[in-house]
């Protein structure tokens, strides 16, 4: 992903289902950092990208088991270019997942 975003002069947005979270607050019952969260969280901070608040702790939920593993992660300049950009869940319907409203305006 580095290379290609290296080879690109645009903004950045990249949106879906990681199937990890950044930081244990983000599963049910998780209390330490794993590997996979330190590998997402270097992904994160190699490729410059903002965390977008979607207001809700867990985004996929199955029985007694919730993650926050759905977001949007966006470059500074896509931000700079929408000031007003938000996001937010809507409820889920057939999915385990929360689907994710990215809006500009």
């Amino acid at each position: 992903m580095r290379v290609i975003k290296a080879g690109m002069d645009i903004p950045w947005v990249i949106m879906g289902d990681f199937n990890e979270v950044l930081s244990p607050h983000e599963r049910r019952g998780a209390q330490e950092i794993s590997q996979g969260m330190r590998d997402f969280q270097n992904f994160v901070l190699n490729l410059q990208l903002n965390d977008i608040d979607i207001g809700q702790n867990y985004t996929w939920l199955r029985k007694n088991a919730a993650s926050k593993i759905d977001r949007i992660l966006m470059d500074k300049e896509l931000l700079e270019t929408f000031p007003f950009i938000r996001a937010y869940c809507k409820g889920r319907t057939f999915s385990d997942h929360c689907p994710i409203v990215l809006s500009t305006a």
